[in-house]
């Protein structure tokens, strides 16, 4: 998994209708990085790490962004 993968799973869908989420967690993940992950599983633990970082304020927010659309 790559990034561009990551932008297809929530940015790039057919419908438009992504999630905010993505490009949030996106952004955390791949903030201040130079070079490309070593392996698929060191991403996987990047997004796992990051992901505990999103407040519940924010994934409402998100949500509910994409609600009102």
């Amino acid at each position: 998994m790559n990034k561009q993968i990551l932008l297809q799973i929530g940015t790039n869908d057919p419908l438009g209708q992504g999630y905010c989420i993505w490009d949030i967690l996106q952004d955390l993940v791949y903030e201040g990085r130079r070079l490309p992950f070593a392996s698929l599983q060191d991403l996987k633990e990047a997004i796992k790490n990051k992901w505990k970082e999103l407040t519940t304020e924010t994934v409402r927010k998100s949500t509910a962004q994409w609600k009102n659309d």
